[in-house]
């Protein structure tokens, strides 16, 4: 049987975004392998075989080369029709490894999440992450991005022959629905929220790139103008304990909730009064989709991935990064005008159906076919 490898930081990163994608191989024949470390002690109905790989987020590390020999050795030994890479140190040492295979080097398909070099990005940036991709570009057969920007530089500034966009990762419309307000007091309750509390949702892990800080000082001003507002924020990574300490020191325990990794964001994307990220940048942004699906208006920062879900002044409002008062402005804004969020949030259910997983996976299939035989 003819065996495909997808590689990813984290069994948590492949639950939550690829599983209809390991499906769709399976259903086709091939034996599923992911190569990933076990965080989140997820199994997965459609993969044959878990190889568990600690990928280090970033520097230098001799774990890589630990992680690098493995790749390789998986790569020589099983032979695989092709390998799918995601997330850029694992998908860096991906490539690498095939190289090193030797004669049982493969077809190597790239999707790009989001660039960490992007327009009007940090030249620290650029200067670090941009080298690697356009050297290792020139070892990959194809790359997949989610966004126009991506897409741009891939097509114009890097090596590879082959570059896609498709719409997103795939938003699931089953789990996320609207719901009427009666029912949304209800699961208020059920969630252990107060009937009438003003909800923010953030979906994020705790990283430095995911900002929480910014949100984390807008809290004061925010509170003074919203008395009823509760921050959700989802997620777990390395800066939680730092954010909840932030939190702590404002004395706003009761107003904030750490869910920690939690299968209940749908039916927190569904009582939320807006979606927000602050974000850094993003490939598209995935939990943001997610809100909007649930007719849920947005405020988030001006980014590329963002970009690509809202329009400004439509389906909510894109911030400039570090300007707060604008931040704290467009919340206002939308807590005030009760018609605005309903208007905002009706055009955000019908924008996020452009991103639904139906259409996603035809793209993705339509990309496979330029490596598999399918």
């Amino acid at each position: 049987m003819k065996k495909i490898l997808y590689v990813a930081t984290s069994d948590i990163h492949l639950h939550a975004f690829h599983r209809p994608y390991l499906k769709f191989l399976a259903d086709l024949g091939y034996e599923v392998h992911i190569a990933a470390e076990d965080r989140g002690g997820y199994s997965f109905a459609d993969v044959d075989r878990h190889h568990r790989i600690t990928f280090r987020r970033s520097g230098l590390s001799a774990g890589h080369l630990k992680a690098l020999k493995k790749v390789t050795d998986l790569i020589r030994v099983n032979k695989y029709e092709l390998v799918h890479c995601h997330t850029p140190v694992p998908s860096a040492l991906a490539r690498v490894a095939n190289l090193m295979a030797g004669g049982a080097r493969t077809k190597m398909l790239y999707t790009a999440h989001g660039f960490h070099f992007y327009r009007g990005g940090p030249i620290s940036n650029w200067l670090k992450y941009f080298p690697v991709e356009w050297v290792l570009s020139a070892v990959t057969d194809g790359i997949v991005t989610i966004n126009r920007e991506d897409f741009a530089h891939a097509t114009n500034r890097l090596r590879c022959r082959k570059v896609y966009q498709i719409p997103g990762i795939g938003l699931d419309f089953e789990k996320f629905q609207p719901m009427n307000e009666q029912s949304r007091i209800a699961l208020k309750r059920e969630l252990g929220l107060v009937p009438e509390a003003f909800i923010l949702l953030y979906v994020a892990e705790f990283i430095p790139r995911k900002n929480h800080e910014f949100l984390i000082g807008a809290l004061p001003d925010l509170v003074a103008l919203i008395p009823e507002l509760h921050l959700v924020l989802t997620g777990e990574g390395p800066l939680k304990d730092r954010i909840f300490s932030k939190v702590k020191e404002l004395g706003f325990e009761t107003k904030v909730s750490f869910t920690g990794f939690t299968n209940k964001v749908p039916q927190y994307a569904a009582v939320s009064d807006i979606a927000i990220s602050t974000s850094r940048h993003e490939g598209l942004g995935l939990g943001l989709a997610e809100q909007m699906a649930c007719q849920v208006p947005t405020v988030a920062s001006n980014d590329k991935g963002h970009r690509e879900l809202i329009s400004h002044g439509i389906e909510g409002y894109l911030y400039q990064h570090g300007n707060l008062q604008q931040f704290i402005c467009s919340i206002r804004d939308l807590y005030q005008n009760e018609d605005l969020r309903l208007r905002f949030g009706a055009k955000a259910r019908e924008k996020s159906k452009k991103f639904a997983i139906d259409k996603s996976l035809a793209c993705v299939s339509e990309v496979y076919r330029n490596f598999l035989e399918i």
